[in-house]
């Protein structure tokens, strides 16, 4: 565990505190934060306030967009720039080189996510205080649970399988386009209505406890591939 978290740590100093860091990829979840936690809510607050399927925006497609983006950039990336073989050379495993690299992406992904539900609960008190309503509000017990813990099992399914399309890419741009159609062909059933989201425990709680399986089962097979990538890169 202690590699993990070195390794974790590392990934994510590159993003926001060593020298030289990647400053567009924090501006970048800076950003996901003011569109998706404060304008989208604040203009599109009624529909918010009733906890429609507009909440889905909050707990499948911004855990997607952002945990495929940033897999395609820590996995692909390293492939890219030609790194994998000097990540290999150190005495971590290939254990600790996968998890560390996927908690550091599930933290900015899903703190991404979890700061933009607590603002939206914010811009959507704004929002009543302006327009005469009843404050203070604060959504239902099911809809947090969408907002923090599907969107969770969510981030970790979007991690696990953008490893896969990663370490199958040869630069993050291409990975970048796969993952963005897998993401577009994931959430096309839901905006045509072909699937039904409800925000109520007797859909939530079974239907994450089944991502939350397909998470593992996707992990699984990414850590094996992982190992294989890591190992072909160390015979070079």
């Amino acid at each position: 565990m202690r590699d993990v978290w070195l390794v974790c740590r590392k990934e994510l100093a590159e993003v926001f505190w060593a020298p030289g860091a990647r400053r567009p990829q924090a501006l970048a979840m800076l950003a996901q934060v003011g569109v998706f936690g404060v304008l989208i809510p604040y203009f599109q607050a009624p529909g918010w306030l009733q906890e429609s399927l507009m909440l889905s925006i909050m707990f499948l497609l911004l855990p997607l967009m952002s945990a495929f983006a940033q897999t395609a950039s820590s996995f692909a990336g390293e492939r890219e720039r030609k790194t994998l073989e000097s990540l290999m050379a150190t005495p971590l495993g290939v254990g600790a080189l996968f998890f560390g690299k996927c908690l550091a992406v599930v933290i900015q992904s899903y703190g991404t996510v979890a700061a933009s539900a607590l603002a939206s609960a914010v811009a959507l008190n704004v929002w009543l205080l302006n327009h005469g309503g009843n404050v203070p509000f604060s959504y239902s017990g099911p809809a947090w649970f969408a907002l923090l813990a599907t969107s969770l099992a969510v981030t970790l399914f979007a991690v696990s399988s953008g490893v896969l399309i990663s370490l199958r890419s040869q630069s993050v741009r291409a990975a970048q386009s796969v993952t963005l159609v897998v993401s577009i062909l994931a959430i096309l059933p839901l905006m045509l209505g072909v699937v039904k989201v409800a925000i109520g425990w007797r859909f939530l709680l079974p239907a994450t406890g089944i991502l939350l399986a397909v998470d593992a089962a996707v992990a699984g097979i990414a850590v094996v591939q992982f190992g294989r990538a890591a190992t072909r890169a160390a015979r070079r």
